[in-house]
């Protein structure tokens, strides 16, 4: 079966989280996304605020972010997770010193709240991803920076879920 390039800049980039989503996601590296930064203003069904792409300024970071491969059969499984208020579309990130065509989930404007703030078991996934991948430190550094609040709904299935998921990698937090 042929294979999709996916950029994941969120939770997706700990490479468990993805594989339970999609069986077939296989890490090729560490990439990113030129021209772009990292926001969390992306309302997330659960009213919190997710990852998301946002133009850049030259002064920025780049947004990096992890390279998979997916078979083909399985994009419109992880679209699905993705759910309506992200589109999927194809840009060019920077992986291994070139310049690839990779599918990135990209926000839709109705979905969007700058006042939101990610969870704290949202952003530790982001974390474990970014360091299971050896992102760079001052991008971890940002991430770790970045104010999060806790879940109000102790027994969500998504949180139980990214705990499980974090007592199985380096740097689960035990929130």
């Amino acid at each position: 079966m042929s294979a999709v390039s996916y950029f994941a800049y969120g939770s997706n980039m700990l490479t468990e989280r993805l594989r339970a989503r999609v069986g077939s996601a296989r890490p090729i590296g560490a990439a990113w996304l030129p021209g772009m930064a990292l926001g969390f203003a992306k309302r997330g069904r659960d009213l919190s605020g997710k990852a998301m792409i946002a133009p850049g300024t030259e002064t920025a970071h780049p947004l990096h972010g992890v390279l998979f491969e997916i078979d083909a059969g399985e994009i419109a499984v992880l679209d699905r997770f993705e759910g309506p208020g992200y589109a999927r579309e194809t840009l060019r990130v920077t992986a291994g010193g070139a310049s690839r065509a990779a599918q990135v989930y990209v926000p839709r404007p109705g979905h969007l709240d700058p006042a939101l703030r990610p969870f704290d078991w949202y952003l530790d996934l982001i974390l474990a991803g970014a360091r299971q991948h050896a992102l760079p430190p001052t991008w971890i550094a940002t991430l770790a920076a970045t104010a999060r609040l806790p879940d109000p709904v102790r027994d969500r299935p998504t949180r139980a879920e990214a705990l499980r998921l974090l007592a199985g990698t380096t740097g689960a937090t035990g929130r």
